[in-house]
């Protein structure tokens, strides 16, 4: 399953920009702590609502 998904949120002075073209395969989501990575999963899960969101 293939997706294209652009994701933004506003947590106090922090903001979160995330975008992915995905294609066939496993994703990874890495990054250093306090980066954003459980924020931008639980976007994605709809347990948090993004500012403003993209799919295709």
């Amino acid at each position: 399953m293939a997706f294209d998904l652009r994701l933004t949120k506003q947590l106090g002075e922090t903001r979160i920009e995330f975008a992915l073209e995905a294609g066939e395969g496993a994703t990874v989501l890495f990054g250093p702590s306090g980066a954003g990575k459980t924020s931008v999963l639980n976007m994605i899960a709809g347990l948090l609502r993004p500012t403003r969101a993209m799919s295709a």
